[in-house]
Protein backbone atom coordinates (compact mmCIF):
# COMPACT_ATOMS: atom_id res chain seq x y z
CA UNK A 1 0.00 0.00 0.00
CA UNK A 2 1.17 3.21 -0.88
CA UNK A 3 0.73 6.46 1.28
CA UNK A 4 -0.54 9.67 -0.59
CA UNK A 5 -0.87 13.50 0.16
CA UNK A 6 -3.68 15.64 -1.94
CA UNK A 7 -2.59 18.07 -3.99
CA UNK A 8 -6.48 18.56 -5.56
CA UNK A 9 -9.69 17.44 -4.84
CA UNK A 10 -13.45 17.77 -5.36
CA UNK A 11 -16.39 16.01 -4.42
CA UNK A 12 -20.15 15.71 -4.78
CA UNK A 13 -23.11 14.20 -3.59
CA UNK A 14 -26.88 14.05 -5.28
CA UNK A 15 -29.55 12.66 -4.71
CA UNK A 16 -32.23 11.63 -7.40
CA UNK A 17 -35.88 12.10 -6.70
CA UNK A 18 -38.41 9.67 -7.45
CA UNK A 19 -40.47 11.65 -9.58
CA UNK A 20 -40.45 15.02 -10.86
CA UNK A 21 -40.47 17.89 -7.96
CA UNK A 22 -42.59 20.77 -9.81
CA UNK A 23 -43.58 22.45 -6.98
CA UNK A 24 -39.83 23.38 -5.48
CA UNK A 25 -38.98 26.61 -7.32
CA UNK A 26 -43.01 28.06 -7.03
CA UNK A 27 -42.84 31.27 -5.12
CA UNK A 28 -44.81 30.20 -2.40
CA UNK A 29 -42.18 26.88 -2.42
CA UNK A 30 -40.34 26.37 1.48
CA UNK A 31 -37.23 25.90 -0.45
CA UNK A 32 -34.83 28.95 0.18
CA UNK A 33 -35.84 29.05 3.47
CA UNK A 34 -35.14 25.50 4.23
CA UNK A 35 -31.29 24.74 3.10
CA UNK A 36 -30.43 28.60 4.52
CA UNK A 37 -31.42 27.53 7.75
CA UNK A 38 -30.46 23.54 7.67
CA UNK A 39 -26.94 25.19 5.95
CA UNK A 40 -26.53 28.55 8.68
CA UNK A 41 -24.48 26.00 10.80
CA UNK A 42 -21.69 25.59 7.90
CA UNK A 43 -22.46 28.71 5.77
CA UNK A 44 -24.35 31.92 5.49
CA UNK A 45 -26.64 32.30 2.35
CA UNK A 46 -27.60 35.48 1.24
CA UNK A 47 -30.14 36.49 -1.67
CA UNK A 48 -26.97 37.08 -3.77
CA UNK A 49 -25.87 33.43 -3.27
CA UNK A 50 -28.96 32.49 -4.85
CA UNK A 51 -29.15 31.93 -8.75
CA UNK A 52 -32.57 30.93 -10.01
CA UNK A 53 -33.14 29.29 -13.65
CA UNK A 54 -36.82 29.49 -14.31
CA UNK A 55 -36.89 29.52 -17.69
CA UNK A 56 -34.71 26.89 -19.13
CA UNK A 57 -35.42 24.76 -22.18
CA UNK A 58 -36.29 21.91 -21.34
CA UNK A 59 -38.23 22.16 -17.88
CA UNK A 60 -35.62 19.59 -16.51
CA UNK A 61 -32.67 22.10 -16.46
CA UNK A 62 -34.89 24.58 -14.56
CA UNK A 63 -33.12 25.22 -11.35
CA UNK A 64 -31.77 27.42 -8.30
CA UNK A 65 -27.73 27.24 -7.39
CA UNK A 66 -26.78 28.11 -4.16
CA UNK A 67 -23.21 29.65 -3.79
CA UNK A 68 -21.71 28.36 -0.68
CA UNK A 69 -18.40 30.58 -0.43
CA UNK A 70 -17.43 29.47 2.98
CA UNK A 71 -17.38 25.57 1.73
CA UNK A 72 -15.63 26.85 -1.37
CA UNK A 73 -18.60 25.22 -2.91
CA UNK A 74 -22.30 25.09 -4.32
CA UNK A 75 -25.54 23.30 -3.97
CA UNK A 76 -28.07 22.94 -6.92
CA UNK A 77 -31.64 21.81 -6.66
CA UNK A 78 -33.43 20.48 -10.17
CA UNK A 79 -36.88 19.45 -10.55
CA UNK A 80 -35.36 15.85 -10.78
CA UNK A 81 -32.54 16.40 -8.42
CA UNK A 82 -30.63 17.88 -5.32
CA UNK A 83 -26.76 18.11 -5.76
CA UNK A 84 -23.53 19.77 -3.22
CA UNK A 85 -20.54 19.82 -4.51
CA UNK A 86 -16.95 20.82 -2.76
CA UNK A 87 -14.21 21.99 -5.58
CA UNK A 88 -11.38 21.92 -2.58
CA UNK A 89 -13.01 18.98 -0.39
CA UNK A 90 -9.33 18.27 0.92
CA UNK A 91 -9.36 21.55 2.47
CA UNK A 92 -12.47 20.64 4.35
CA UNK A 93 -13.01 17.78 7.15
CA UNK A 94 -14.56 14.83 6.15
CA UNK A 95 -17.48 15.42 9.14
CA UNK A 96 -17.96 18.63 7.34
CA UNK A 97 -18.50 17.21 3.96
CA UNK A 98 -21.36 14.82 5.68
CA UNK A 99 -22.44 16.93 7.39
CA UNK A 100 -23.11 19.68 5.51
CA UNK A 101 -24.61 17.46 2.72
CA UNK A 102 -27.09 15.86 4.49
CA UNK A 103 -28.45 19.04 5.91
CA UNK A 104 -28.99 20.31 2.09
CA UNK A 105 -30.61 16.38 1.48
CA UNK A 106 -32.74 17.02 4.59
CA UNK A 107 -33.86 20.44 3.99
CA UNK A 108 -34.89 19.73 0.21
CA UNK A 109 -36.49 16.24 1.76
CA UNK A 110 -38.81 18.47 3.91
CA UNK A 111 -40.43 20.80 0.75
CA UNK A 112 -41.26 17.57 -1.09
CA UNK A 113 -43.24 14.39 -0.67
CA UNK A 114 -42.06 11.79 1.86
CA UNK A 115 -39.90 8.99 0.53
CA UNK A 116 -39.37 10.91 -2.84
CA UNK A 117 -35.14 10.18 -2.91
CA UNK A 118 -34.99 7.46 -5.73
CA UNK A 119 -31.40 6.83 -4.70
CA UNK A 120 -27.98 8.65 -3.48
CA UNK A 121 -24.33 9.04 -5.75
CA UNK A 122 -21.00 10.39 -4.06
CA UNK A 123 -18.26 11.06 -6.94
CA UNK A 124 -14.75 12.18 -6.26
CA UNK A 125 -12.15 13.50 -8.02
CA UNK A 126 -8.72 13.34 -6.59
CA UNK A 127 -5.26 14.37 -7.48
CA UNK A 128 -2.71 11.91 -5.58
CA UNK A 129 1.15 12.87 -4.53
CA UNK A 130 2.43 9.47 -3.58
CA UNK A 131 5.22 8.78 -1.10
CA UNK A 132 8.48 6.98 -2.47
CA UNK A 133 7.22 5.54 -5.86
CA UNK A 134 6.37 7.82 -9.11
CA UNK A 135 3.47 8.31 -10.72
CA UNK A 136 3.80 5.93 -13.70
CA UNK A 137 5.55 3.37 -11.60
CA UNK A 138 2.43 3.19 -10.05
CA UNK A 139 -0.28 3.24 -12.40
CA UNK A 140 1.98 0.89 -14.87
CA UNK A 141 1.03 -1.82 -12.17
CA UNK A 142 -2.57 -2.11 -12.90
CA UNK A 143 -2.17 -1.38 -17.09
CA UNK A 144 -0.47 -4.16 -19.19
CA UNK A 145 2.37 -3.07 -21.76
CA UNK A 146 1.65 -1.87 -24.95
CA UNK A 147 2.35 -4.42 -27.36
CA UNK A 148 5.72 -3.77 -29.86
CA UNK A 149 4.44 -2.69 -32.61
CA UNK A 150 1.91 0.30 -31.60
CA UNK A 151 2.19 3.85 -32.36
CA UNK A 152 3.41 6.39 -29.35
CA UNK A 153 0.16 5.71 -27.02
CA UNK A 154 -1.10 8.41 -24.18
CA UNK A 155 -2.82 7.42 -20.76
CA UNK A 156 -2.54 4.54 -18.73
CA UNK A 157 -6.26 5.04 -17.17
CA UNK A 158 -7.46 1.35 -15.39
CA UNK A 159 -11.04 1.49 -14.17
CA UNK A 160 -12.57 -1.06 -11.70
CA UNK A 161 -16.16 -1.54 -11.51
CA UNK A 162 -18.09 -3.55 -8.47
CA UNK A 163 -21.61 -4.26 -8.55
CA UNK A 164 -24.81 -4.41 -6.40
CA UNK A 165 -24.30 -5.06 -2.45
CA UNK A 166 -26.49 -4.58 0.16
CA UNK A 167 -27.96 -1.11 -0.27
CA UNK A 168 -24.72 0.08 -2.25
CA UNK A 169 -26.00 -0.40 -5.92
CA UNK A 170 -22.87 -0.15 -7.69
CA UNK A 171 -19.23 1.32 -7.13
CA UNK A 172 -15.97 2.30 -9.06
CA UNK A 173 -12.06 3.89 -8.92
CA UNK A 174 -9.98 4.17 -11.59
CA UNK A 175 -6.12 6.25 -11.57
CA UNK A 176 -4.65 7.16 -14.15
CA UNK A 177 -1.63 9.64 -14.96
CA UNK A 178 -2.55 13.54 -13.60
CA UNK A 179 -3.03 15.45 -17.32
CA UNK A 180 -2.60 18.64 -14.83
CA UNK A 181 -0.15 17.84 -12.29
CA UNK A 182 3.01 15.55 -13.07
CA UNK A 183 3.95 14.36 -9.48
CA UNK A 184 0.47 12.58 -8.94
CA UNK A 185 -1.88 10.47 -9.77
CA UNK A 186 -5.70 10.86 -10.85
CA UNK A 187 -8.22 8.96 -8.96
CA UNK A 188 -11.95 9.08 -9.49
CA UNK A 189 -14.19 7.33 -7.55
CA UNK A 190 -18.52 6.97 -7.90
CA UNK A 191 -20.46 5.11 -5.30
CA UNK A 192 -24.37 4.86 -5.90
CA UNK A 193 -27.23 3.58 -3.41
CA UNK A 194 -30.40 2.40 -3.65
CA UNK A 195 -32.73 4.54 -1.47
CA UNK A 196 -35.11 1.74 -0.52
CA UNK A 197 -32.78 0.12 1.54
CA UNK A 198 -30.43 3.02 3.67
CA UNK A 199 -31.73 5.88 4.80
CA UNK A 200 -29.57 9.66 4.20
CA UNK A 201 -28.42 9.76 7.82
CA UNK A 202 -27.18 6.13 7.11
CA UNK A 203 -24.96 7.49 4.31
CA UNK A 204 -21.92 8.93 5.52
CA UNK A 205 -20.23 5.69 7.25
CA UNK A 206 -20.43 2.85 4.77
CA UNK A 207 -19.23 5.92 2.08
CA UNK A 208 -16.45 6.43 4.10
CA UNK A 209 -15.69 2.80 4.69
CA UNK A 210 -16.09 1.86 1.37
CA UNK A 211 -14.52 4.83 -0.46
CA UNK A 212 -11.18 3.52 1.16
CA UNK A 213 -11.99 0.13 0.03
CA UNK A 214 -11.72 1.76 -3.22
CA UNK A 215 -8.46 3.34 -2.80
CA UNK A 216 -7.03 -0.18 -1.22
CA UNK A 217 -8.20 -1.69 -5.05
CA UNK A 218 -5.50 0.78 -6.62
CA UNK A 219 -2.95 0.64 -3.49
CA UNK A 220 -3.39 3.75 -1.71
CA UNK A 221 -3.55 3.88 1.79
CA UNK A 222 -5.97 5.57 2.80
CA UNK A 223 -5.18 9.14 4.46
CA UNK A 224 -5.67 9.19 8.19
Amino acid sequence: MVKFSTKKSDISVEASFSGPAFDLLKPESALHEKVTERLAEFCQITGDDIRLNRDAVPLSNASVTYALAALDGAARVSIDKAQIAFFNAHLLRTEQIASSSLALLNAVSEVIPNSSYQNFVVRGNIHCVLEGVEPLAHTSRYVSPVPEGFEKTIGNAVMYYFGQEGPRSYSSVGVDMSGEFSDCVYVTVAIGYDSTKIGMDELPEPVIQHYNQLLSVIGLEPEQ
